[in-house]
């Protein structure tokens, strides 16, 4: 059931550069959907979302927190871009802004500004402007095929910067030792594991990144004692949910082939798994598509299956638009709906709080994300959400010479392409160790805390031959002095946003709270040594090396802070690591 306003509503009322006069005042729009009406619900909801809840009482009330009168809400409205301190402060108006990134974001110009998202079913008019945003059990179910289909095919013919994988140093397309073949066959589940290099197998293939699940030990994992099992037949049926999920999604886009970790790793032979963890970045980094069951807790729940239930909405109104309707040559009874909806999270869900997860995603050429409430592809150049919202990856973000983050002169006006230098490239791979690396990967968790350099030996393997410099226990004997500056965060059961960091106290006297040793051998200087979130001391990070005349302390051997050679980038265990320098006093 709808209230009189909103059934006459339809799209192209709301366009952007004009206005609807939705409801006279707040307490109208409440009042309105707690009677029924299922448009004006979606819209308090998003009201409410946004809020302050005391001050939206007060609004609702008919004052504001300073005690003075709602402005008349007869007071002419003016459109977007000019007057909009004369726009009535408690009536509500709604503006549809179109992007060329094909979505759309309904403005509720009310106080303050909120938004909701408008989309379309693919193959109807409204599909001409507004993306497919709704993949759930419920509605186009299988649209992740096509979705990802479509995607990995333009990044193969359109981005030059995923031909060559920017977070991969494998020089050629290699294979990983084993692989799973789930058959040519769509239809025939007759999966078993083969050895690429035996097998002489080169080809696409997929990768996956989950979660095992809080102290999961999988019943079906590959082990010496079933080795030759596998290598005639896998037992679908006696797999965890999101192995035979990806099994399934890999004959649906027609691949052959998959990697999964507790598959194709050896998980009681420890030669193997050392062997192989140290092969993470050719792994995923050469992988045609990883695909990251985001939304997964553990490895029975499966990732394919969206289960969003929203609070209310979708709500579909009359969709209009003169031109889609003399290019189609439609009447206008034929022009179909255009659906408004919450705006969902676009965060990955439980993988984002696993380590071993971090560098998976971030080695990956290509990934398909099936995300806590919504489904996305990323690449080297650009990351695209089903919702239509579009970002750049940080590897966009790194060899791009104007990002701010990242340039050496933030202020730069672009001229062109720009190809950046040696010492350069190195300056910002330094930044996007300290800032993005070690403060994202120390937030997350290792279920065996003597995984703390494995898990991150991968993007240490390529950041060494990017810095081209020694790599010490997690730190970088070029920016050693700077390195050591590292100060543990504050635990916290969720980490706080990265813009805060600068804010973050460190542990003090609630036990609950404290960063704990780890407890096993690692160097006593190293960051690894603590289970805390860690940040280094922001220092302006024009030059990338001490120099003698600007530090109190430089190495002992002519640039060299140790004649230890265990410390290395590709070290599974660093149990120790003397440093040894000279150190002068500042009289």
């Amino acid at each position: 059931m709808r209230c009189a306003d909103c059934a006459q509503l339809r799209s192209d009322h709301i366009y952007l550069g004009g206005g609807h006069l939705l409801k006279e005042s707040m307490q109208a729009l409440k009042a309105s959907a707690e009677a029924g009406c299922d448009l004006c619900a979606l819209f308090w909801t998003r009201v409410v979302q946004r809020s302050d809840r005391a001050e939206l009482d007060l609004i609702c009330r008919g004052v504001t927190r300073d005690g003075k009168g709602i402005p008349d809400p007869n007071v002419p409205y003016h459109p977007i871009g000019n007057d909009s301190d004369s726009r009535p402060g408690n009536s509500i108006w709604m503006s549809l802004g179109i992007s060329n990134d094909d979505f759309g974001q309904v403005s509720i110009f009310a106080d303050p500004v909120r938004t909701s998202r408008a989309n379309a079913r693919q193959g109807t008019p409204a599909a001409h402007r507004f993306g497919e945003t709704w993949t759930t059990v419920d509605r186009n179910p299988r649209h992740h095929i096509e979705f990802a289909q479509y995607w990995i095919d333009h990044c193969r013919t359109q981005h030059k910067l995923c031909s060559s994988p920017f977070f991969s140093s494998a020089s050629t397309s290699e294979m990983p030792t084993r692989v799973i073949d789930v058959g040519e066959s769509p239809d025939k589940k007759n999966a078993r594991l083969v050895t690429t290099r035996t097998a002489e197998i080169q080809a696409p293939y997929l990768a996956l990144s989950y979660c095992w699940g809080a102290g999961v030990e999988l019943a079906t994992a590959l082990r010496d004692g079933n080795l030759r099992d596998f290598q005639s037949r896998i037992v679908e049926e006696r797999l965890p949910r999101t192995h035979r999920d990806m099994f399934q999604l890999a004959r649906d886009l027609g691949f052959r082939y998959v990697w999964i970790d507790a598959l194709c790793i050896i998980q009681d032979n420890t030669a193997d798994w050392e062997y192989e963890s140290k092969r993470m970045a050719q792994v995923y980094g050469n992988a045609t598509l990883t695909v990251i069951a985001g939304r997964a807790a553990d490895s029975s729940e499966g990732f394919l299956e969206n289960r969003l239930r929203p609070i209310t909405g979708p709500c579909a109104i009359p969709f209009y638009d003169e031109e889609i309707k003399q290019k189609l040559g439609l009447s206008e009874a034929e022009m179909g709906t255009l659906s408004l909806s919450l705006p969902r999270s676009s965060g990955y869900g439980p993988v984002s709080d696993r380590g071993w997860c971090f560098q998976e995603s971030l080695l990956s050429s290509r990934a398909l994300v099936f995300g806590e409430e919504q489904l996305w592809f990323k690449c080297q150049q650009l990351e695209i959400h089903e919702d239509g919202s579009v970002r750049r990856p940080i590897s966009y973000n790194i060899q791009n010479p104007y990002n701010r983050t990242y340039a050496s002169d933030p202020d730069a006006k672009p001229t062109g392409v720009v190809k950046l230098d040696d010492r350069e490239i190195s300056r910002r791979w330094l930044i996007f160790w300290y800032r993005e690396v070690l403060w994202e990967y120390t937030a997350r968790k290792l279920s065996n805390p003597t995984d703390v350099f494995a898990a991150v030996s991968g993007l240490a393997q390529i950041a060494k031959s990017k810095i081209r410099s020694r790599y010490l226990g997690g730190l970088w004997e070029v920016d050693m002095v700077r390195g050591l500056l590292w100060q543990c965060g504050r635990l916290a059961k969720e980490p706080p946003p990265r813009r805060r960091m600068a804010t973050l106290p460190c542990p003090r006297n609630d036990p609950g709270m404290q960063a704990q040793v780890v407890p096993m051998e690692v160097p006593s200087w190293s960051w690894a040594k603590l289970q805390s979130r860690v940040r280094i001391g922001w220092v302006g990070r024009t030059e990338i090396q001490y120099h003698e005349s600007n530090w109190l302390v430089r190495p002992k051997y002519e640039g060299r802070w140790t004649r230890d050679t265990t410390c290395h980038a590709t070290a599974v265990y660093i149990k120790s690591c003397e440093l040894e320098f000279f150190a002068g006093l500042n009289g």
